[in-house]
């Protein structure tokens, strides 16, 4: 059985008026990616560097579709990581997507590449390096050192 979840990107945004969602989806205006994410088994999206971080960070495959801005780097980047198909298009067909979804759940590599990718990024602990390299800053008041 397979779920699908749509978030349409932004908050307050609707389907067109008599736009058909199959029973096995649900469409919201916008979603957190974190909160869904840790359920997912894959995740499809325009491969922004915000979706290219909370995939890897959650450890989910990605199916990656962009064209504009630094859309096609990060895709080339996730495909060449390993835990990405990258479908080189804006605007994929619902059948390019059926078909990069079956790919990604019949090639294991994708799902452990992004656990591999996951726990590399947990060890790192960025947030705690950046704290620390804070705190180790002298503070300074009022121009005194």
């Amino acid at each position: 059985d397979t779920l699908v979840i749509a978030a349409l990107g932004l908050p307050g945004a609707t389907l067109p008026e008599g736009f058909g969602v199959p029973s096995n989806a649900r469409v919201a205006d916008y979603l957190a990616y974190d909160a869904i994410l840790a359920y997912a088994d894959v995740f499809v999206s325009n491969a922004g560097y915000g979706a290219f971080g909370h995939a890897v960070m959650n450890g989910v495959p990605a199916i990656f579709a962009g064209e504009t801005e630094e859309k096609p780097e990060v895709a080339m980047r996730a495909e060449w990581a390993g835990f990405a198909y990258n479908l080189k298009t804006q605007t994929p067909s619902a059948e390019q997507i059926r078909d990069a979804v079956d790919a990604v759940f019949a090639d294991d590599g994708y799902r452990m590449r992004a656990g591999e990718l996951r726990r590399e990024n947990e060890e790192l602990d960025a947030l705690g390096m950046i704290e620390r390299q804070i705190s180790s800053v002298p503070l300074v008041v009022n121009g005194d050192a």
